[in-house]
């Protein structure tokens, strides 16, 4: 992997074997690699998805399916942004924002909160997740726009969206483009607890996506998507490695 912002540093996420502990480990460590294992500040871990040089961002997290839906939210995400004619340094940092987008989700309580139970009390913590994962990384040295992710990834164009309820271009592209991701991403793989209940087909998910772009999602970011999966025959992976 090459670094995403310098020469010195590869921003990464790791995730600690489910029951293994506390779920942040810190923001800044020092990582290595031991044949097919981490060594994280001197203690081994199992991770899914590591990328590191030097130092770099580490969440440590015990739920591996936050792991993989942040991947492929990632991967996607990236597609979009090359596939929109965005310069190749900004899209690395759409990849570094959308591998971190849902990191406030740490903070949730478990068992796993139902995120359709819109009435709840419940559902008001759910929503606190972009705010809580920005002031995660706050003082992390990142690029805003990656921060601006974070923060911002469920913002709807028409002023639905959550913390901030901005509109349009009040929304940073970086964060349109990863909410399309997350979206498509959700309606694909999601379980039966999840925001659509069951998870769509390609056919159903492309015309919910079709339904709602330029209504909740990015009007451009959208048809992109839609090209991909479509035209182009991109597929998520779905597991991560």
């Amino acid at each position: 992997m090459r670094p995403l912002f310098s020469n010195e540093h590869i921003w990464c996420q790791m995730f600690s074997e489910p029951g293994a502990g506390s779920d942040v480990a810190s923001l800044a460590m020092r990582a290595e690699r031991d044949g097919d294992e981490w060594i994280v500040n001197g203690q081994k871990v199992w991770t899914t998805l590591a990328h590191i040089s030097s130092y770099g961002l580490v969440i440590a997290r015990t739920d591996p399916e936050l792991a993989a839906h942040q991947t492929r939210v990632a991967d996607l995400s990236l597609e979009i942004a090359r596939e929109m004619g965005l310069g190749e340094k900004r899209c690395m940092e759409i990849h570094a924002g959308a591998l971190l987008h849902d990191v406030g989700r740490i903070l949730l309580p478990t068992p796993a909160i139902d995120a359709t139970d819109t009435s709840s009390d419940k559902f008001d913590l759910v929503r606190r997740h972009p705010l809580d994962g920005w002031r995660m990384l706050a003082n992390a040295d990142l690029p805003e726009s990656v921060k601006s992710i974070v923060l911002w990834h469920h913002e709807r164009c028409d002023g639905s969206g959550y913390p901030d309820r901005l509109k349009r271009d009040e929304i940073p592209l970086e964060a349109r483009i990863v909410a399309v991701a997350d979206a498509f991403e959700t309606w694909l793989f999601s379980a039966p607890s999840g925001p659509c209940g069951r998870a769509l087909n390609h056919s159903v998910a492309s015309n919910e996506l079709s339904r709602k772009a330029g209504i909740h999602y990015d009007l451009t970011a959208s048809m992109v998507c839609l090209w991909l999966f479509n035209v182009r025959g991109y597929r998520f992976c779905s597991s991560i490695s």
